[in-house]
């Protein structure tokens, strides 16, 4: 299996910046910047471990508990480390634990519809058919909450149901939403990746022994151009229990105003703007609830200081240490395969006995070979000499004086045959008569 990767459009860090460009987000701003998800979606750890992230996912399980629902259980650096709803609900201060999870499709449908969404019959919501307000929203938390990674116009039923319940004031469990998306990661076959970098060292927050850090990526002011490509309809407002809530944070703001005014010796009068009253049949607005302190998170790793490599002492490498039980291969003995090898001076004992070599036995039909010095003896003539005149050939036979050969060295014929030697003419005269 390959190695998981982060995905750097998931879980960033939402932007609520007033700059050149937000005028047309002032409400949603006002909304989210008093809502119990500012936290959650603002909050950026001192530092991500790397190391915690990627041996959370190593070695994550789920594990079912008493009341019904799942946990996931990890190991980080040996120790277990055990992650719930309640611990998401509290570590990321989503005050959730009544919420609605699931609703009616019919119900989704209508909601969606009450917000400028065009009707349809499919569980799958596009955010470019949204108002820029709308659609920011949707864009925060598909960016910051959710777990998804890719495919960032299209949002589930999931999105929709929350969005809705957003908008119509009632509370929305995001603790449980966060808890399935990580379940649903880690029996995931496919699409499988590093979830949640940022809140995991917000619910964990421990530090690990590998200490390179992960960073965290936000958004920036271009957010807002972006929100309002292509769009040519009208703007649909935010819904009444949104606008009350960005409201009462918009009065707080001005009640901190007035206290530093007066504080500074320069009195100024409050401007307080009337709640707008509630229409039906929306809900009563439920009071922003309180930002808790986080829990303490480790400090970010010290910065290294810059080495000057022109000033350094040289390193020195000196002899490695043998390990125990070590032989110089130098004094290992030969192993010798098969007999020693003999001294170049070895004699074999069965050679320095003396050894007498006899003549062999002659077979049983042994001719011995006549004497062949004399190569003019007459016993010793072919068949064709007789009738060259042979002395000793029969008496009818012609006389002929022999034909004697003679070899190159001699000059001169034996002395024991009278006769001279044949010329070539008396030869040819032989052959032919």
């Amino acid at each position: 299996m390959a190695a998981l990767q982060y995905k750097d459009d998931h879980n960033r860090i939402a932007y609520l910046g007033r700059e050149k460009g937000s005028e047309d987000f002032t409400d949603i701003l006002s909304y989210l910047d008093h809502s119990p998800l500012r936290y959650a979606l603002t909050h950026d750890p001192p530092v991500v471990f790397d190391s915690l992230v990627k041996q959370f996912w190593a070695t994550a399980t789920v594990r079912p508990n008493a009341a019904g629902s799942h946990d996931l259980v990890a190991a980080i650096d040996g120790r277990e480390v055990v992650v719930t709803e309640s611990l998401i609900r509290a570590q990321l201060q989503l005050d959730d634990a009544n919420g609605i999870f699931d609703m009616q499709i019919d119900d989704i449908f209508a909601g969606m519809g009450a917000i400028g969404y065009p009707p349809g019959r499919t569980l799958t919501f596009l955010k470019h058919h949204l108002s820029p307000q709308w659609r920011f929203l949707v864009h925060t938390i598909l960016h910051c909450l959710s777990p998804k990674a890719g495919s960032w116009n299209q949002f589930p039923s999931s999105i929709a149901t929350a969005l809705i319940c957003l908008s119509t004031g009632r509370v929305y469990n995001f603790s449980r939403f966060i808890l399935e998306g990580l379940i649903a990661n880690v029996k995931a076959t496919r699409h499988k990746f590093l979830m949640y970098p940022r809140f995991l060292q917000m619910l964990v927050a421990i530090e690990t022994a590998d200490r390179t850090p992960r960073p965290t990526f936000g958004f920036t002011r271009k957010l807002y151009t972006n929100m309002k490509l292509k769009w040519e309809g009208e703007a649909i407002p935010l819904t009444p229990p949104m606008l009350a809530i960005a409201a009462a944070g918009n009065d707080a703001a001005d009640e901190e105003n007035v206290l530093a005014h007066a504080v500074a010796g320069s009195p100024a009068e409050a401007h307080p703007v009337p709640h707008p009253p509630l229409p039906l049949p929306w809900p009563s607005v439920p009071a922003p609830s309180p930002i808790r302190d986080p829990t303490p998170e480790p400090a970010s790793p010290p910065t290294p200081p810059a080495q000057t490599l022109r000033f350094e002492e040289p390193l020195v490498f000196g002899p490695v240490p043998k390990p125990a039980g070590y032989v110089d291969p130098d004094n290992i003995d030969p192993i010798i395969f098969g007999p020693p090898p003999r001294p170049y001076d070895f004699v074999d004992p069965a050679l320095e006995e003396s050894r007498y070599l006899v003549p062999s036995p002659r077979p049983c039909n042994y001719i011995e070979p006549e004497d062949i010095t004399n190569l003019n003896s007459w016993k010793m003539k072919p068949s064709w000499w007789t009738s060259m005149g042979d002395p000793s050939g029969p008496d009818d036979a012609p006389t002929k004086p022999p034909m004697l050969f003679c070899r190159a060295e001699d000059p001169s014929p034996p002395a024991s045959h009278p006769h001279p030697p044949p010329t070539a003419a008396l030869l040819t005269s032989y052959l032919h008569s």
